[in-house]
């Protein structure tokens, strides 16, 4: 196949799909589009992985780690060839009149090809909103001045502590540690502080819990331990670093 060939097929379904917004792609063929057009226009996946709580940045980020490796020629046939499975009114023969399928769009907005990260607005200054903005002295200030119990939780049964190590914020568990956290905390599904440390690849959160002799033991519902719930490569990392 000639190159200048697939470049012009992929220009074309990509335009095609970023000026048709009305056509309805569920969320998981909307992830592979994203995945495959970065790996195309960037290349491999080199931004740092979002925290567990940037639900659609890590999924994003997810699927185009997923093909991390892919040449760029196949990357763009990939794409081409999947706009034409999902029937949407393109084709490399050209368009032809969009039907419509009852597919899910929720969660990601109209575009599909160019799906930016979205960040977490913090709106409110309490003692979760305040620790996931890194804000070191403010958390001081309001569990020492006004009472915020550092070991609370959220409806999910995080607590600060889990959040600092999720978000790779080392001062801010430290913060937490020293004002009383527990680090052996579990969320309702029983993951403690060093399960969103190692999940989230996050090595200095990680190093801190382990130097103030977290129980690296504990498992989550799934009955793992931090260490099996994470890559390996991460581990071997943070082995270096102990």
């Amino acid at each position: 196949m000639e190159s200048a060939q697939l470049d012009d097929w992929f220009e074309s379904a990509y335009i095609y799909l970023s000026t048709h917004e009305k056509i309805s792609i569920s969320n998981d063929n909307k992830l592979k589009l994203y995945a495959l057009f970065k790996q195309v226009i960037i290349g491999d996946c080199n931004g740092p992985k979002p925290n567990l709580f940037e639900f659609v940045a890590r999924a994003k980020w997810d699927a185009w780690k997923s093909i991390y490796g892919m040449p760029a020629n196949e990357a763009k046939e990939g794409y081409v060839s999947f706009v034409e499975s999902l029937k949407v009114g393109w084709s490399r023969a050209g368009e032809y009149k969009y039907e419509g399928v009852d597919e899910e769009t929720r969660g990601f907005g109209t575009s599909v090809s160019t799906l930016s990260y979205d960040t977490e607005e913090i709106v409110e200054e309490d003692l979760f909103s305040l620790t996931c903005a890194g804000d070191v002295e403010k958390v001081r200030e309001r569990v020492t001045k006004y009472n915020d119990s550092v070991n609370s939780k959220d409806d999910e049964g995080l607590t600060p502590l889990h959040h600092a190590c999720d978000r790779g914020f080392p001062d801010m568990a430290e913060a937490l540690i020293e004002l009383g956290a527990n680090i052996n905390a579990q969320a309702n599904t029983l993951e403690t502080p060093l399960h969103y440390a190692y999940i989230s690849e996050q090595l200095e959160t990680a190093k801190i819990l382990h130097n103030h002799q977290c129980d690296i033991s504990l498992r989550d519902e799934d009955g793992k331990t931090a260490m099996e719930q994470a890559n390996p490569e991460f581990v071997s990392k943070l082995t270096i670093l102990l």
